[in-house]
């Protein structure tokens, strides 16, 4: 049975950020969660917003409430450079967002966007950008009863890229899991008051720090290297590169 469903995928790069991907071979972060949502859910409809473009619309007959659910993905754009003309409308887009109470879900930039715009704070991170596969992330007593983590294990590894943090979550926020590099990791917020929709993300973002599996393909792992880390403890960052779509496994 095909989905009826209708999602809005929010492409978080600027388009100088997506012509770098293009360049290097790879597929722009829409066009994946797009792929994605098909994959999952065959026969929905997606459309991709580009917000850091100038004059970029939602489609002709559409609004922003008519939408089953918002996508967003991740972006090389730093949110607390708060003042940057490609981050202020993302922010006032998930604003907007959480007043017509449209379920989200999103990875590494939604956890910040998600978190800033209903009143939290993030900063630049002070250890630096984490990077590549971030170690023993560790699901929080919320996390381990949260249907985002079902089945999961307690604790796991993954693809990681960011350099803010999340220091200050607003009310209703719930960190799901950790790591001894970035305290908040996966964060769920639910707005009191919202009327919960028919799945179980309900009128949330349901932002995480990882990236889409589905992306997985186009890297291919050069080496490790092993750096300082907090406490006198050792992060271990393992280095990619993109490779053609054409080579993929």
């Amino acid at each position: 049975m095909g989905s009826d469903l209708h999602f809005l995928v929010v492409d978080g790069y600027s388009k100088e950020g997506r012509a770098g991907l293009e360049a290097g071979g790879a597929t722009t972060a829409g066009v994946l969660y797009r792929q994605m949502l098909e994959h999952h859910s065959p026969g929905c409809t997606v459309d991709i917003l580009y917000p850091t473009d100038p004059g970029v619309s939602l489609p002709a007959g559409t609004a922003l409430e008519s939408y089953d659910g918002l996508a967003w993905t991740g972006s090389s754009l730093t949110v607390w450079k708060d003042a940057d003309p490609d981050v202020l409308p993302q922010i006032e887009l998930a604003k907007e967002a959480f007043r017509q109470q449209v379920p989200s879900f999103g990875s590494c930039w939604a956890a910040q966007i998600g978190i800033v715009a209903s009143g939290g704070r993030c900063v630049a991170h002070p250890f630096g950008r984490e990077m590549g596969i971030a170690r023993k992330i560790e699901l929080t007593v919320e996390g381990r009863v949260h249907p985002l983590y079902t089945g999961k294990s307690t604790v796991f590894d993954a693809f990681i890229s960011h350099d803010d943090e999340i220091t200050h979550c607003p009310p209703g926020a719930l960190c799901l899991a950790s790591n001894s590099y970035t305290r908040v990791q996966p964060v769920s917020h639910h707005t009191p008051g919202w009327c919960d929709v028919a799945d179980s993300i309900s009128s949330r973002i349901r932002p995480t720090r990882t990236c889409p599996a589905d992306a997985l393909p186009e890297w291919k792992i050069d080496r490790t290297r092993v750096f300082p880390g907090p406490g006198g403890c050792r992060q271990v960052y393992t280095a990619a590169r993109i490779t053609s779509p054409s080579s993929r496994p």
